[in-house]
């Protein structure tokens, strides 16, 4: 009787996907407004995620 499973993959909070990279370019003195627009989300997202710790 063969078996069969689901696997279920989730993606990363946005958070955890851009921290350390967001981390790296704000102490390369980039605003939070290009870094954003670099990754890709809302400057809010950014001050966010480096106020958790990136």
């Amino acid at each position: 009787m063969p078996l069969e499973f689901a696997i279920f993959t989730a993606e990363p909070f946005t958070h955890q996907r851009i921290q350390r990279e967001a981390g790296r370019m704000r102490k390369l003195g980039m605003s939070l407004r290009a870094i954003g627009w670099a990754l890709g989300v809302e400057e809010k997202t950014v001050r966010n995620t480096l106020a958790r710790g990136g």
